[in-house]
């Protein structure tokens, strides 16, 4: 198999050529990103249920941070399964599991299976995540991996945008509606999976045990390496042990982590700032929809452009122009100035996430793939679940000198971004991906 053709093709592809082009598996995952997050509305109305049936306000947010803590579980276990059991049917497994748990809320007989419930339910959601993920990469040329991801991306916010207001619509009903649809939603996703997508991680696995058998001087360095980690027997543990020993991938963790703990506060900290100006809750939502404008609009063409760079610009540049943003806030006290602010910050994640969220697949040995994905998609969420904490604890102890200390902390992200991110990536490190290529042209 040759890259060449691949990258020249892929410099400069469009978005629909690129949609056009690529397999009905990947169309399929991008609609069932879609169908993921249009039925995932459980979080934005589980305190309201939890409060309609009789659990105080305090039980119900406790309800909805347990809910949060499972997505972050989901990502390292989506990941896990990934490279256990294959994308496809880690899809079907999490996506039919969230579903049935889904429906045994209406059911749970006190609080402590609410929260056993609602964790699990979380962990499901999140685990299609890293296994849609991995399956984009194995079925998508390697360089229209950010447009793919870009437009999963689009779809995912497509779903998020309208989903509350299906659930909204669904409440008026009963609120048992609620959990029967995005229940069944949720469970479509497996029987989609299992109709549509190849069942080729598995077979790959045979193959590449009968191919690594005969080709024994081409995968003797990747099994010296196994060997030096433990047994066959303990490949899963010598397989976390080689990604917590990339140090490049835990500082680009780092600064995934310190970069999206600073954009999370445009809906924790913002909202507070609005109000602090003596400005209404409408003048928010404005600021709100101006960042979806930017990301709808936007995105996409500027993709088109930064599919095939190197992953260390986009990305150590969406940081800067986040940090620089969110910092603009503490001298912006006027209508415009809360405007052209929000412009800056969301030019930074549209043109930095796409990338953010690739890479881990460019970079990633192609066996430990869904680990990879799966840590960064934790350690992602993770942030958006510590980020809001910090950021209301800053504004109530600091006020307006918050937005400086998301500079400082966008600073700490660019660093780790710049040497954690190799580069070279716009087509992947060969050290990493050689092996695997010369056993499938031998094959």
């Amino acid at each position: 198999m040759t890259t060449a053709p691949t990258r020249t093709a892929a410099a400069g592809v469009g978005v629909w050529q690129t949609f056009r082009e690529t397999p009905a598996s990947v169309r399929a995952l991008l609609l069932g990103s879609l169908i993921n997050r249009l039925g995932a509305y459980l979080q934005i109305f589980l305190v309201l249920y939890l409060v309609h049936v009789g659990y105080s306000a305090g039980q119900a947010g406790w309800a909805l941070g347990m809910f949060g803590a499972g997505g972050i579980l989901g990502g390292f276990l989506g990941g896990w399964l990934v490279d256990r059991i294959g994308p496809r049917d880690t899809i079907a497994v999490s996506s039919a599991a969230a579903g049935v748990l889904t429906v045994g809320v209406l059911y749970a007989p006190n609080y402590p299976s609410v929260l056993v419930l609602v964790v699990l339910i979380g962990a499901g959601n999140q685990a299609f995540r890293p296994a849609s993920a991995a399956s984009f990469a194995e079925h998508t040329p390697r360089g229209r991996y950010v447009m793919v991801f870009a437009m999963q991306r689009l779809a995912i916010n497509a779903g998020a945008t309208f989903g509350p207001l299906l659930g909204a619509l669904i409440v008026k009903v009963s609120y048992g509606g609620l959990f029967w649809v995005e229940g069944g939603v949720t469970a479509g996703l497996a029987v989609l999976a299992l109709v549509v997508l190849p069942a080729d991680r598995a077979p790959a696995r045979d193959k590449d045990t009968a191919t690594d058998t005969a080709t024994a001087t081409v995968t003797a360095t990747a099994a010296a390496s196994v060997s030096a980690e433990g047994t066959v027997a303990d490949g899963t543990r010598a397989a976390r042990g080689r990604m917590l020993a990339d140090w490049r991938f835990l500082l680009f963790l780092l600064g995934a982590f310190l970069s999206s703990a600073v954009y999370i506060q445009c809906v924790s900290t913002l909202p507070l700032q609005v109000s602090a100006l003596g400005m209404s809750t409408a003048v928010y939502g404005v600021l709100a929809t101006v960042n979806g404008i930017v990301v709808a609009l936007f995105e996409l063409p500027l993709t088109k452009i930064t599919q095939h760079w190197s992953a260390r610009p986009p990305v150590i540049g969406g940081f800067a122009l986040i940090g620089i943003g969110m910092s603009l806030y503490s001298v912006s006290s006027g209508m415009v100035g809360l405007v052209l602010v929000t412009i800056v910050w969301s030019a930074g994640e549209i043109l930095s996430t796409p990338t953010m969220f690739a890479y881990p697949a460019k970079i990633a040995p192609d066996r430990e793939r869904g680990r990879y994905l799966g840590a960064c998609g934790a350690v992602i969420g993770a942030s958006f679940a510590i980020g809001p904490i910090l950021g209301t604890f800053g504004w109530n102890r600091f006020g307006h000198t918050i937005w400086q200390f998301c500079l400082i902390v966008s600073a700490a992200a660019i660093l780790a971004g710049f040497f954690g991110i190799q580069r070279g990536t716009e087509d992947g490190p060969t050290r990493r991906r050689v092996p695997r290529q010369r056993t499938s042209e031998l094959s």
